[in-house]
């Protein structure tokens, strides 16, 4: 099923929590693919975790994606852009079928945990105990200028190319073990 919202207007501004989340004992297989509406701008936490034949989602409109909202879901490809300016905990966490990675989030807000912010998030991050999980080759794209999180792609052995692109003196920020027990990485390129 094909949930495409790009040509009406929302009510809502965010995508609610939990919305098509399934659990994982019972996850959501339904859902292949999302498009949302242009004045939506958020994806709240949960929204489509265990959604585990959503393959592609269409990020262009959104700023805020909230904690876990595709935690173990079948994505093939990510695009997050500048546009992008809020992250929570574990968003694309257990994605086990990512092939593409493109990460171009210069500054994202990072969450709050008690007094201090938190920056070690797992973004791309896999749970070290389902290592036989892995399936597929990961390439992930970090874009120019980039603010790459603490512990971003943590034990993420699917992961065989990384490539930084930058422009003129643009800098690469990353985080300490932003690529952290990636064994299986056989290629780091910069690309200009």
């Amino acid at each position: 099923v094909a949930l495409d919202m790009s040509q009406s207007r929302s009510e809502l501004s965010s995508f609610p929590a939990s919305a098509f989340g399934g659990t994982q004992s019972s996850p959501n297989t339904k859902l292949q693919s999302v498009r949302f509406p242009s004045n939506m701008t958020a994806i709240e936490s949960g929204a489509f975790a265990y959604n585990t034949s959503l393959e592609s989602v269409d990020l262009s409109t959104i700023t805020t994606l909230g904690d876990e909202a595709f935690l173990n879901s079948g994505l093939k490809t990510v695009r997050v852009d500048k546009q992008v300016t809020s992250l929570g905990l574990r968003t694309f966490y257990n994605c086990f079928q990512l092939e593409e990675i493109y990460f171009n989030a210069t500054d994202p807000a990072l969450p709050e945990f008690g007094s201090a912010k938190r920056k070690d998030f797992y973004t791309f991050a896999f749970d070290s105990s389902y290592k036989s999980s892995h399936t597929v080759d990961m390439v992930a794209i970090i874009g120019p200028d980039t603010r790459l999180p603490r512990y971003a792609f943590i034990y993420n052995a699917n992961m065989v190319k990384i490539v930084f692109e930058y422009e003129g003196s643009e800098n690469l920020r990353m985080g300490n073990n932003s690529i952290h027990t990636n064994n299986y990485l056989s290629c780091v390129e910069l690309k200009g």
